[in-house]
């Protein structure tokens, strides 16, 4: 949808930005922008102009100020809002509109929306928006008239090098910030380039800690539908049983083979559903999220051989990995391995905190 609202993921804390920007854009936001009628936003794509754009109206919207806030794709037109659309808007103080290039790319939109912001402008009303960087300025001007007061211009670069190293430590931390490739850092590339490429390292991190939760979502569902089918082949087998008896007992030999064999494709599929249980890659990891789909795991695989047990043995597993790694940090002594014995140390705490989960349940 076109009119929507800022997302509330996306805020001010969170921006990543040359810090001076960062401290201005606040001043203006406590000013409200006072005597800037239109605040654009530009950057080349994948550098934050959308988010800077969300941050902003999302303090807007907690100071309590009535705002109206567009985001446009590829796909959308201008003259995809109504009437009653415009009329709501227009009855904002401040509009804000994501992705104006779009709009601008069409010479028939373009048109359509200067009628809007001239009309916005008559009301006195502010346009806060952002748009791709060009050189052309043009479409700035178009704006721009509408509005009688001046015009606040912000320019989104990238962030490159040292600005890179504390990002990527604030999402991981500083042993696997010394694994990522320099050139990483400094790659002219876009920040949304950049975290992409950061990715495969974040998602070791997480694995390690038991933190990547949308992957342990999709395990456990793979867990459970793995369950369901094993219950219901295990209970077609169950109902199949009497009937063999039956007709055996009767003599019917005939349907007795063709019931054995309907069990025997049944057991087949057993086979294939355990096959795909023990071909999942479930480990250990210090997060209780982590150790439940372990568990889960372990069960499921018990349930073809012993079906107790899974809780006992995951504790053990926890209890073993915690020796080994309290030994491990008498032997971190020396200066030089000051981080790594901070690391087992963490280590040690995490697996500890989920052990005793476990131990109260």
């Amino acid at each position: 949808m076109i009119v929507c609202t800022p997302k509330v993921e996306m805020q001010l804390s969170g921006f990543k930005g040359d810090e001076k920007l960062v401290n201005e854009v606040k001043g203006y936001i406590n000013s409200q922008f006072e005597r800037f009628s239109t605040v654009r936003i530009a950057a080349d794509s994948g550098n934050g102009s959308s988010f800077l754009l969300h941050a902003i109206g999302n303090e807007f919207r907690k100071a309590g100020i009535r705002i109206s806030f567009l985001h446009f794709t590829e796909e959308d037109k201008f003259d995809d809002l109504t009437k009653y659309h415009l009329s709501d808007i227009l009855c904002s103080p401040i509009v804000f509109i994501d992705n104006l290039h779009f709009v601008l790319e069409n010479v028939e939109q373009k048109e359509k929306l200067g009628f809007f912001l001239k009309e916005l402008g008559e009301r006195n009303g502010k346009l806060i928006y952002a748009c791709k960087k060009e050189d052309r300025l043009g479409n700035k001007l178009f704006i721009d008239t509408n509005f009688s007061g001046s015009t606040l211009n912000f320019h989104l670069e990238p962030i490159f090098a040292q600005g890179r190293k504390i990002w990527a430590t604030e999402k991981t931390n500083e042993l696997t910030v010394e694994k990522i490739p320099e050139e990483l850092f400094t790659l002219k590339n876009s920040n949304r380039d950049f975290l992409n490429s950061l990715q495969p390292f974040l998602d070791d991190y997480l694995l390690e800690r038991g933190k990547n939760y949308e992957e342990i979502r999709k395990l456990d569902e793979k867990l459970y539908n793995l369950e369901v089918r094993m219950l219901r082949n295990r209970l077609a087998i169950l109902d199949l049983e009497p009937v063999k008896k039956i007709v055996m007992r009767e003599q019917h030999y005939e349907k007795a083979a063709d019931i054995r064999k309907q069990q025997d494709l049944l057991s087949l599929e057993l086979n294939e559903i355990q096959y795909e249980l023990n071909s999942l890659a479930i480990t250990i990891h210090p997060s209780e999220s982590a150790m439940r789909v372990y568990i889960y795991f372990i069960r499921l695989q018990n349930t073809f051989k012993v079906p107790e047990g899974a809780l006992l043995y995951a504790v053990e597993r926890m209890k073993h990995q915690l020796d080994h790694l309290n030994v491990k940090k008498k032997e971190l002594d020396i200066e030089s391995e000051k981080k790594e014995r901070l690391q087992v140390f963490q280590e040690i705490v995490n697996w500890t905190e989920t052990l005793n989960r476990f131990y109260v349940k």
